[in-house]
């Protein structure tokens, strides 16, 4: 495991650098993570440019071939996201999980808010789908930032559980557990 501080508050961190990360926010948009491009220079830059942040690589065991990814973390001990590389080329992000209440995205979403808050702040063709591991990702059209949601539904309504397709109705209080940005925009 690797992790990427500023000097300073790596050999010195004292009560001061500790409360200087209190109230620490993380911003991502569709094209940077605290104004740091994601596309770009993400990894080499991103701890230079938010010293209460640290980036821990770790190999992402998964059905299939193992990835390279790091964890986000702040002060050294909340984990708020992970980053996940590219199988073809590990030197190339291809998607950024973030799930922690210190982030937010571009439009002013965050963790907790509902679908129905999407629907307001998000403009464009909104669609919703749920994947073979049960997990409901809102999705608009053109963008790579999406959301996963989760709430409570009655299955006895479902006739397929294993393929779960729910009604704007049902999932307008889901709230928001993950901000996800992917390499590659939503269809």
């Amino acid at each position: 495991m690797i992790r990427f501080f500023i000097p300073f508050c790596f050999i010195y961190f004292s009560q001061s650098c500790q409360e200087s990360c209190k109230n620490e926010k993380l911003v991502i948009n569709e094209e940077s993570l605290n104004q740091v491009s994601i596309e770009s220079n993400l990894l080499t830059v991103f701890h230079e440019e938010n010293p209460c942040f640290s980036l821990e690589r770790v190999i992402a065991h998964q059905d299939g071939p193992s990835i390279i990814a790091y964890n986000l973390v702040l002060q050294e001990s909340d984990r708020v996201g992970t980053i996940n590389m590219k199988f073809e080329d590990e030197n190339e992000i291809d998607k950024i999980m973030l799930f922690s209440e210190v982030v937010t995205d571009e439009y002013g979403l965050k963790i907790g808010n509902t679908f129905a808050d999407i629907e307001k702040r998000r403009v464009g063709n909104i669609t919703w789908v749920t994947d073979f591991s049960q997990t409901t990702y809102v999705l608009i059209e053109g963008s790579k930032l999406k959301y996963s949601i989760f709430g409570d539904f009655d299955v006895s309504t479902k006739d397929d559980p294993e393929n779960l397709i729910f009604e704007r109705e049902e999932i307008l209080n889901w709230e928001i557990e993950m901000i996800v940005w992917n390499n590659t925009e939503s269809p």
